[in-house]
């Protein structure tokens, strides 16, 4: 399913106005730009990324195949620095998926039109080159009486949670989910052209405090693996897309077909704040976000009678306004008394939202889309441990080791009986209680990396990534990996396993500049 973008020239013109902007009304507030040399760096990057799976992957339909990709990829990082405050950040990521030229005629489908969605999603050929591209405008040297100003303009990233394997507070770019359980989220969210401003108070106001404005006028949606014909759709877009394939008549929109994307009005933007305060070792934020959901719903409706839709029926596919309201904390505690255990941190995030929307039974009136008030939360505890206990406590070794409690609340509620469900159809419960253990090793002087995340959930669901992450030189670092799937078929992880997704993976990078 390919999410439709707006239009560089505007996105580019939006961006250059609101810099001139910003740098006009900083010049006349009385601060001078400093001309320097300019000082530009160049770093690109060079792979190669092979997925196999164990046991064959399976579609919808039952085709498989054993090899999951096949990538060649480009990296492309480089900064300029044009002011003394003002810089410049452009990253280009460009690859395509050879799978197919490696397995042959065995593309999962029979189905030209699936073919085509499928070998454009695997080839990632509606990827943006332009991965990232912004401005800094960095006030840092302002006096201590009027604190600092911050801002970044462009294509960008912004994260604000902290939770292994999972997102939380991590709400304001997409996602891409064609393969969901990528193991860096820096590579899988879409970055968006945005406005992020940062203001640390003045330390005699109020240390160590800080707040974040952040606005993005354009829309974009989660990006999905093409239903029926790749492993690593959900099971929901998949019974939708094979229902509207076999019913006899057209039902609109098909999932091939066109996504809907709201007008870029300033009321239609998407955005948020952030308060940030330390206090000696305690920190915390209040988070809120405001904008759309990053999946557009599918509404039944009745239409007038077409050539199209002859039974007058067709889906209104459109994402949701929501409110999120959220917050973090952690605290280092330096030593637990009677334990005698230093250097143990605690962390939590929470997120409120209001009018989430999920799917569920089908009603007489056709409503098949509930808005419910849900809540989540997180809690951690991170713990580094040097050497290797009772073995060699003095080698050049450390092991970060961090457990996480996740829960989802939809108060109020009984999921059962409306059969509320989440985008994956996986089925869901008033509460819903997970578990990780996280475990990362460095060692052999910082060159090597070793980890493992273990998920469960009282579903029945399990799931384990172990990779190794080593640097062979000082350009080239190589990685081997495996992702594992274990639980019943109605949950998200458990339809995984259903298709046969036990996967591992090398990944070769070497760096050309």
């Amino acid at each position: 399913m390919k999410a439709q973008l707006i239009p560089g020239d505007k996105r580019i013109a939006t961006v250059v106005t609101a810099l001139v902007l910003f740098l006009v009304l900083s010049c006349a507030s009385g601060h001078t730009l400093e001309i320097p040399d300019y000082n530009t760096s160049i770093q690109v990057t060079a792979g190669n990324r092979t997925g196999v799976f164990l046991d064959g992957g399976r579609n919808f339909l039952g085709q498989n195949s054993v090899v999951d990709r096949f990538e060649q990829f480009l990296l492309a990082d480089g900064k300029t620095q044009f002011y003394k405050d003002l810089s410049m950040t452009i990253k280009l990521r460009g690859f395509i998926d050879n799978v197919f030229d490696v397995q042959g005629g065995n593309h999962w489908s029979a189905d030209p039109k699936a073919i085509h969605a499928l070998s454009n999603s695997f080839a990632l050929k509606y990827d943006d080159v332009l991965r990232e591209a912004y401005f800094d405008y960095n006030l840092g040297q302002l006096p201590d009486e009027d604190g600092k100003l911050f801002a970044r303009i462009g294509k960008q990233q912004v994260v604000w949670g902290k939770a292994d394997g999972f997102r939380l507070l991590d709400l304001i770019n997409p996602f891409d989910y064609r393969e969901p359980f990528y193991p860096n989220f820096e590579d899988v969210r879409i970055p968006l052209w945005m406005i992020n401003v940062n203001y640390t108070l003045p330390r005699q106001v109020l240390q160590n405090a800080s707040l974040q404005l952040i606005g993005d006028p354009f829309y974009q949606q989660d990006t999905f693996a093409p239903p029926l014909v790749s492993p690593w759709s959900f099971r929901g877009f998949d019974e939708f897309q094979h229902t509207a394939n076999t019913v006899g008549f057209r039902v609109l929109p098909n999932l091939y077909d066109r996504d809907f994307e709201p007008a870029t009005t300033l009321k239609n933007w998407s955005a948020g704040a952030r308060w940030s305060h330390t206090i000696q070792n305690f920190s915390y934020t209040v988070n809120y976000f405001y904008g759309w959901t990053s999946l557009p719903h599918a509404k039944p409706e009745f239409v007038p009678v077409s050539p199209l839709d002859p039974l007058g029926f067709l889906y209104n596919v459109s994402p949701d306004r929501v409110h999120k309201i959220g917050g973090s904390f952690d605290y280092n505690a330096y030593k637990i008394p009677l334990l005698n255990i230093e250097n143990v941190v605690f962390r939590g995030e929470f997120l409120g939202t209001i009018n989430n929307q999920f799917y569920g039974n089908v009603q007489p009136n056709l409503v098949a889309n509930y808005k419910r008030n849900t809540a989540d939360y997180v809690l951690g505890i991170d713990k580094y441990v040097y050497g290797i206990p009772f073995l060699a406590p003095e080698t050049n070794t450390q092991t970060l080791v961090s457990g996480q409690i996740l829960q989802d609340f939809i108060p109020g509620s009984n999921p059962q009986k409306e059969g509320l469900t989440n985008p994956g159809d996986a089925e869901l419960n008033a509460v819903k209680t997970s578990l990780t253990l996280f475990l990362q090793n460095t060692s052999m002087e910082q060159r090597l990396t070793s980890e493992c995340l273990f998920f469960y959930s009282d579903a029945g669901e399990w799931w384990f990534r172990p990779r190794a992450i080593y640097d062979v030189s000082d350009n080239i670092t190589a990685e081997l990996g495996g992702q594992f799937f274990i639980g019943h078929s109605n949950d998200l992880v458990g339809e995984f396993a259903r298709k046969g997704m036990q996967e591992i993976f090398i990944q070769l990078k070497y760096q050309i500049l």
